[in-house]
């Protein structure tokens, strides 16, 4: 257990380094989605409101759990950035430390017992999940929490001495659904077995139990003008209609989801008759949360999505691989033999899988440090207190101090409901800065083709280029506007002044009417390369020519 905590721990801090070292030193998550949480968590610590800015309630995650705990931290100790990491952290070292509990129940003890946990690290994988600095570790340990007490309350031997496990999922439901909506898929699965196995009491109670957080949830968003569900989900969720679709779509993406679901099915079908009734729980509820999750929800997205199944699946099939090879299937050489190759055909791919997470960690911090928070850094200094208009606003609300004009419907209601109406376009985007006196967008401009795009009166000022390769971004460049003509200068000259705080191999092109406004006449290019501007903020230059844009172009 010892060598597995210090692993984790030490991935987690090499990941941290080589983050560190491409960062300038700052710590970075690898989501600008664990911005959010954080915006929201500073402003409820600081103001009581649930948003990311003061301005309203905002609807804007989907695990309030997660949120809460972050709030009541930021309000003892500030919105410090360390805490989510040292959260996580935790969270993940708790995870081992059920698993491995389980794992000597099952048996298991010894080098078999270290490369389980060592297979639970990098398949799920947790080190990568501490530096996206969401909710996620914490899901996975209630997610294998939860599985555990489920299999506990369905052993064959359940009687009234034996009720614990069920007030203790009784309990620990509404945290797991709380914590992630997606927490309901593994309390489906265990309300399924329950009530196959004839108690239907304890599968209503459970199904009762674990959606009080979410229609509690429901009423209080609806009584400040927002809707029952958060925003997230409306906005992620399948259509409705297109599950099966979804499924097999998702399905066919993934294959370490079918090798989940194939190492969980193969040993319990090559258990003994007897043994098979009690270990069943742990593959059926798996498989029945893996089925809805593909249906109804999102996979990917850095890992995360589906790493609560990746925890559940690894511990439900090791469970029962270790409890075969007590059976007695495997006691001849040539069988043993067949079965740890077996195994580790099956884990080979998990395994490199989680080695790749790690490996692309660090640049997904990168990505974010060099694109969003200095968008952030950016708002904060030239534009706090105004309204700017984005579509991604993790960063921006977190470092902005900024009022935001949500484009991307996330924390803007008026927003959300016109494109799940199909009424969002480049006129309603226009006609809302304006009413909102917005100065400036800061925005993807392909995310809005498919809505008829950036409204034409809006002014392009500058784009930033992060260097590659974009692993979480929506974009490698992102575009400044002003949406009044008589803010083109300004923000002009701010970007300017911004330019040498920007880390280095981030790319900054100011737009033709910009750089004329300077009394700059033509299509020669100022091109600055940023890696030479020392201390003092002079940049050591090169002039070159492109004759197409007729930009500025400035490199950091």
């Amino acid at each position: 257990m010892l060598v597995a905590l210090g692993a984790l721990l030490g991935c987690v801090g090499a990941l941290v380094a080589a983050s560190r070292s491409l960062t300038q030193g700052h710590l970075a998550y690898a989501l600008d989605d664990a911005y959010i949480h954080m915006a929201m968590a500073r402003t409820m610590a600081e103001t009581g409101v649930w948003g990311v800015t003061p301005q309203a309630f905002g609807s804007s995650t989907s695990s309030p759990l997660w949120t809460a705990l972050l709030g009541g931290l930021f309000a003892l100790t500030g919105p410090v950035d360390i805490l989510p990491l040292v959260l996580n952290a935790i969270c993940g070292c708790l995870v081992l430390a059920l698993y491995g509990g389980e794992l000597r129940r099952a048996g298991l003890s010894g080098w078999r017992l270290a490369a389980a946990l060592i297979v639970m690290i990098v398949g799920v994988p947790l080190a990568p999940l501490v530096l996206i600095g969401m909710e996620h570790t914490l899901q996975v340990w209630l997610s294998l929490a939860f599985l555990i007490l489920a299999v506990r309350a369905l052993e064959p031997d359940f009687g009234r001495e034996t009720r614990r496990p069920l007030y203790a999922l009784l309990g620990l439901a509404p945290l797991l659904a709380a914590t992630r909506y997606e927490g309901l898929f593994l309390v489906a699965g265990a309300c399924v077995v329950l009530a196959w196995r004839r108690r239907p009491g304890a599968a209503l109670a459970l199904a009762v139990a674990a959606w009080l957080p979410a229609v509690a949830y429901g009423i209080v968003s609806r009584q400040h003008g927002s809707l029952f569900w958060p925003n997230s989900l409306l906005l992620k969720a399948a259509p409705p209609g297109d599950f099966a679709r979804n499924a097999l779509e998702q399905f066919a993406g993934a294959p370490h989801l079918v090798i989940l679901a194939v190492a969980c099915l193969v040993p319990l079908l090559l258990m003994p008759r007897g043994a098979r009734g009690a270990l069943a729980p742990w593959a059926a509820i798996v498989l029945i949360g893996l089925a809805l999750h593909v249906a109804l929800a999102r996979i990917g997205w850095f890992y995360r999505y589906e790493s609560y199944l990746m925890a559940c699946g690894i511990a439900a099939a090791t469970v029962e691989i270790a409890w075969l090879r007590q059976s007695g299937r495997f006691h001849s050489v040539r069988a043993g033999a067949l079965a740890r190759a077996a195994v580790l055909i099956v884990a080979a791919p998990l395994l490199y899988r989680g080695i790749v997470a790690m490996a692309r960690t660090p640049r997904a911090t990168a990505n974010v440090y060099q694109q969003q928070i200095q968008m952030g850094r950016f708002v904060h200094r030239y534009y706090g207190g105004s309204t700017v208009a984005v579509n991604d606003i993790g960063a921006v609300a977190y470092y902005g101090a900024a009022g935001l004009l949500d484009l991307g419907g996330l924390a803007d209601l008026d927003v959300l409901r016109a494109q799940r109406a199909g009424r969002f376009t480049t006129e309603m985007m226009d006609s809302m800065a304006r009413a909102r006196a917005a100065k400036v967008a800061i925005v993807y401009p392909g995310w809005f083709e498919r809505y008829g795009g950036i409204p034409a009166s809006w002014t392009p000022v500058a784009r930033w280029t992060v260097p590659g390769p974009v692993l979480v971004l929506g974009d490698a460049s992102v575009t400044f506007y002003a949406i009044e003509g008589s803010e083109a200068a300004p923000l002009g000259r701010h970007l300017r002044g911004f330019f040498a705080e920007l880390p280095s191999g981030v790319r900054q092109d100011l737009t033709t009417a910009v750089r004329r406004s300077d009394g700059q006449t033509g299509d020669a290019e100022g091109a600055v390369d940023a890696a030479a501007v020392g201390s003092l903020g002079v940049a050591v230059g090169r002039i070159s020519t492109r004759s197409s844009a007729g930009s500025h172009t400035a490199r950091r």
